[in-house]
């Protein structure tokens, strides 16, 4: 075995042990939530406790499905998910991703779209392959929210006869080189909160298509997010 084979098989394994945790981690929450739902529940049937305490029912109920959410989040990490494959049309998938990110409603943020005239359709699990999507784009906006304009693009291309290029572009802040080799890993995060699970389950997906998924950034230029994968070939 090659240094390099023997790095990726303790990678695999790496991941593996994570997964586990992260599954394990994940169960242990949903059960005090799956208690302090109920209470809650009970709190809001008593008129005269909901009209006293209300407000502060509310902010918890609030913080308990962000829990929840983050638990989900875990949960879908963790777990190796069958594919409902179909062939698929990209850029009809990239557009329903676009509805699914309402904060894309920003005057100073400007979308732009530069699609191939001709691309091969890919084999693939729409619903996953939308995930991707969701989560790069809206990681592309939040990065120029901050600086309150700028641009996301983007872009297909047919890379060969038998592959096809997504990639997601912003012009905001670079990230600094030394994040870049993590940028996958469930543990990293370059935002103030949150897990980071979100880019993980990306490399997760797109790695399961039999595609790569790649990231270049670059101060004053931006980062471009390039996702490759096997296009139908006909005969």
């Amino acid at each position: 075995m090659t240094i390099d084979n023997r790095q990726e098989s303790i990678d695999a394994q790496k991941l593996v042990a994570i997964r586990q945790f992260a599954s394990g981690v994940a169960h242990d929450i949903n059960n005090p939530l799956f208690a302090i739902s109920g209470r809650l529940e009970m709190m809001q049937q008593s008129k005269r406790f909901w009209c006293n305490h209300h407000k502060q029912i509310l902010l918890i109920q609030q913080q308990v499905e962000r829990i929840r959410a983050i638990a989900e989040r875990m949960l879908l990490f963790s777990r190796e998910r069958k594919k409902q494959e179909g062939e698929l049309d990209l850029h009809t998938c990239i557009e329903a991703a676009l509805h699914r990110v309402p904060s894309l409603q920003n005057a100073q943020i400007v979308i732009k779209k530069e699609f191939a005239v001709s691309l091969s359709s890919v084999m693939a699990d729409r619903d996953q392959l939308q995930e991707v999507f969701v989560c790069l784009v809206r990681n592309a906006f939040q990065s120029l929210t901050a600086q309150g304009e700028g641009c996301v693009t983007l872009g297909t291309r047919q890379v060969s006869a038998e592959e096809v290029e997504v990639s997601v572009s912003d012009t905001g802040p670079a990230i600094p080189s030394a994040q870049l080799k993590d940028i996958f890993m469930p543990v990293f995060n370059a935002k103030k909160e949150g897990y980071g699970l979100g880019l993980a389950i990306c490399h997760t997906i797109v790695l399961n298509h039999g595609g790569t998924i790649s990231i270049e950034s670059t101060q004053g230029k931006g980062t471009s997010f390039r996702i490759r994968l096997p296009g139908v070939v006909r005969s």
